[in-house]
């Protein structure tokens, strides 16, 4: 077990990335990034002419811990053998002679201010495998050394301005990911279209978002309210409790401004589709108002299903009722909407083919007079 601090020393050969790395700071004065082990080397080489070449000289360290290593550079023997000689494993020293052999020796200019020492976190030191190139920004001349050595440069340094400039625009402009797309879009409460529909916004927005503390839904739903006088009302008989559960808020909130499941259940049983009302659209109002008459969130069961379409026909007025119920047997939920509308196209109905005005749930149950053809749904 290595106890710390550590006092080691290397020759060119054994030396690894952090203690090449805080070697070339010592001569450049700041570190260079993303560079191999081959490049650190050579890069060394330039400044210092004769480092591969040097094979018995040796460099001098201090680890203060098993993260950090201190490089001192003014050290040059160590007679009181205090240093433990450290080697690399044959299959990780650097081939200096190789290296001597391809590099040309540069006319670099040696930075010859003194330092007593350098240090460097190993983590911050240990190039990943990806990282093939160098990435210094600070020295005008690594570009000729690169040049020279026939080591390509990262597009951050070959590039123009110009280059430079369209590559960020085209991150800027590069499609969202999942992960970061957010809506922004201003919660509203509008009194038309009913409480309930506000809430299911502020779930569906909360849903969109991620957001999954509860308690931000409540403020964000406390927010839109405040855009009317029916809100800020509501908000005025919450208690403490009702503001640390969703379920209990929406409840409370409900029972303040908007309709109990009695309302819409007339809504539902009394159903008959204004002439100005488009098919898809009286459909989807039928829908919402089964949904909130018998608390249905979820997915609607086949039976579900089964009591809209037939309530739905029996709203129809004429030729367009009579047509349906002749072909109920072969409609279903899912084709009900597109079969209507074909059947008003060739009987020629007005709305067929003109724009109305969208209505949604009407404000108060409209009554029928005549008796409903489908007594199960004469008592809740």
């Amino acid at each position: 077990m290595t106890t710390y601090p550590a006092l080691y020393k290397k020759t060119v050969e054994h030396l690894d990335s952090p203690e090449l790395f805080l070697i070339y700071k010592s001569h450049k004065g700041f570190f260079p990034k993303g560079c191999t082990k081959q490049v650190l080397l050579l890069l060394i080489e330039d400044s210092d002419p004769g480092f591969l070449s040097d094979k018995t000289k040796l460099y001098f360290f201090k680890q203060k811990d098993a993260k950090s290593v201190h490089f001192l550079k003014n050290k040059t023997d160590d007679p009181a053998e205090e240093h433990t000689l450290r080697e690399l494993s044959p299959q990780h020293r650097n081939n200096v002679d190789k290296l001597l052999e391809e590099s040309k020796n540069g006319e670099e200019e040696v930075d010859k201010d003194d330092e007593a020492s350098n240090t460097i976190l190993i983590s911050d030191a240990t190039p990943s495998e990806d990282h093939k190139t160098c990435h210094d920004y600070k020295d005008d001349n690594m570009k000729d050394f690169c040049d020279r050595h026939n080591i390509s440069l990262p597009s951050t340094i070959k590039e123009s301005p110009i280059e430079r400039l369209e590559n960020i625009i085209n991150r800027i402009e590069a499609p969202r990911t999942s992960s970061d797309f957010k809506f922004t879009q201003k919660l509203k409460f509008c009194p038309d279209l009913g409480v309930e529909s506000f809430l299911i916004s502020v779930e569906n927005y909360a849903a969109a978002n991620n957001i999954q503390d509860q308690k931000k839904w409540i403020a964000l739903a406390k927010s839109g309210l405040m855009n009317s006088e029916q809100g800020l009302s509501a908000q005025s008989t919450l208690e403490p409790e009702d503001e640390y559960s969703w379920e209990r808020f929406k409840s409370k909130i409900i029972n303040t401004i908007g309709h109990d499941p009695t309302y819409y259940r007339s809504i539902f049983r009394n159903y008959r589709r204004k002439s100005s009302e488009r098919v898809g659209l009286s459909f989807a109002n039928l829908v919402q108002a089964y949904r909130r008459a018998f608390n249905k969130t979820g997915p609607l069961t086949e039976d579900d299903k089964t009591h809209i379409l037939h309530q739905f026909i029996c709203g129809q007025e004429g030729q367009l009722k009579t047509s349906l119920e002749l072909e109920e047997g072969r409609l279903t939920y899912s084709n009900v909407i597109q079969r209507a509308s074909q059947i008003e196209r060739a009987l020629g109905y007005p709305n067929a083919h003109s724009s109305y005005e969208i209505n949604a749930i009407p404000s108060r149950p409209v009554t029928r007079k005549s008796r409903l053809s489908w007594s199960a749904w004469s008592s809740s």
